[in-house]
C-alpha cells in the first residue's frame, strides 16, 4: 500500500489592502499527511527575494527508524477546483533525492487531514522509498510568482507543517536574502514573532536565535514542535512599490520602524533609496559606503522628483525623523 506524504513549500496569496501588507508568499517544510516512522532531522532553507520573484531552495534531512516505506511525495500549489486548469503559480520546479532527480507529474488531487478541511489542490508529485533505519536527503527548488498589481513586503516561512513528522524538528535555519530589494535597514526586528510567538521572550529564546548581516536575515531554531500553521514572517519598508498602501496599519508599523531606528541608520536609509536607482553620491562617506555594496551602480544624479510615490512618502518620513533626533 503506498502511504501519501505531501510536501508544503510555496503558496501566493493576495490579501486586501486593509492588512499590512498587500501581498503574502507561504513557503513551508516537508510534512505527512498520515503518522509516520519518519523523523525531521535538520532543515535548510535559501529564499533569495527580488523585485520580480522569489527563488526558493529547500533542503530537508529527513530519517526513517521503522522499515523501509515506498511513498507519493506531493508538492501541492494552490488550492483549486477540479474544473480549473492546472496553471501553476511557480516556475522550475524541480526535486532530487539522495542526489538522484525525479520525473514529476501534474494532477488535482482532494487533501484529506485531521488539522486541515477537505480541499482539492494542484500539485506536482513523484513516488520514492524512505530506506528503513537509514536517512534520506530531500532537495527542492523552485522560482514563484508574485502578483504584478501588488507590491512584495512580506514573506512567510511556514513551518508548522513539520509538526506532523514523528517528534520535533531536530534543527534547522532558514535564511532569507534581500540584498536585491533592501538592506536589514529596511526589515521590521520588532518584535520577532514565529506565528504568535515572541521570540524574545524566555519561553521561546532558547530555541531560536535570529540575526541580522547586511543583506541576510537568519532564523535558527532547534527541537521545536511547532503548532499548525506557525510561520517565520520577514517584513519590510518596502520603498520600492509602485504605491502606498492605504492601509493604516502600514502607516503605523513605518513610524515605528523609523522611531526605533538611529539617525545614522534613518541617514543612510533614506540615501540607500537613492542608491538603489542609481544616485551619485558627492558625499565621501557615501561613496565609500555605497560602493562597497554588490548591488550599487551608479549612474546619475537623481532629483526627488524621480522617486516614485512611495519612495518619496518613505524618504520624507525618514528625512522627518532625522530631523527630529
Amino acid at each position: 500500500m503506498i502511504k501519501t506524504l505531501l510536501i508544503f513549500l510555496l503558496i501566493l496569496i493576495a490579501k486586501s489592502y486593509s492588512d499590512i501588507v498587500p501581498l503574502d508568499v507561504i513557503q513551508g517544510n516537508v510534512y505527512p499527511a498520515d503518522s509516520s516512522e519518519v523523523i525531521m532531522v535538520d532543515e535548510y532553507v535559501l529564499v533569495t527575494l527580488k523585485k520580480t520573484y522569489p527563488n526558493v531552495y529547500a533542503r530537508f534531512k529527513m530519517y526513517n527508524s521503522g522499515n523501509a516505506i515506498r511513498t507519493k511525495v506531493g508538492f501541492p500549489i494552490n488550492e483549486t477546483t477540479y474544473k480549473d486548469d492546472f496553471n501553476p503559480d511557480i516556475d522550475q520546479f524541480w526535486c532530487q533525492v539522495n542526489d538522484q532527480f525525479f520525473d514529476l507529474k501534474m494532477t488535482k488531487e482532494r487533501l484529506e487531514h485531521d488539522n486541515y478541511p477537505s480541499k482539492i489542490f494542484r500539485w506536482y508529485y513523484w513516488e520514492m522509498t524512505f530506506p528503513g533505519k537509514d536517512t534520506t536527503v530531500i532537495e527542492i527548488g523552485y522560482t514563484g510568482k508574485w502578483l504584478e498589481e501588488f507590491p512584495v513586503s512580506e514573506f512567510r516561512y511556514l513551518i508548522g507543517t513539520g509538526k506532523y513528522w514523528n517528534g520535533s524538528i531536530g534543527k534547522g535555519q532558514v535564511v532569507f536574502d534581500h540584498s536585491a530589494l533592501a538592506t536589514s535597514l529596511f526589515v521590521y526586528k520588532h518584535p520577532i514573532y514565529m506565528g504568535n510567538k515572541d521570540l524574545r521572550s524566555p519561553l521561546y529564546s532558547h530555541s531560536f536565535d535570529v540575526t541580522y548581516s547586511e543583506d541576510l536575515t537568519i532564523v535558527k531554531f532547534t527541537n521545536y514542535n511547532p503548532d499548525p500553521g506557525e510561520t517565520i514572517d520577514i517584513a519590510f519598508v518596502s520603498f520600492w512599490s509602485n504605491h502606498i498602501s492605504s492601509s493604516e496599519a502600514y502607516h503605523w508599523n513605518l513610524k515605528y520602524h523609523l522611531d526605533e531606528s538611529s539617525k545614522s541608520d534613518l541617514y543612510l536609509m533614506r540615501n540607500e533609496i537613492l542608491a538603489r536607482k542609481g544616485h551619485k553620491f558627492s558625499d565621501k562617506k557615501l561613496i565609500k559606503y555605497f560602493y562597497a555594496k554588490k548591488w550599487y551602480v551608479p549612474t546619475k544624479i537623481i532629483s526627488l522628483e524621480e522617486l516614485t510615490e512611495a519612495e518619496k512618502y518613505v524618504y520624507d518620513a525618514t528625512l522627518k525623523y532625522e530631523e527630529e533626533q
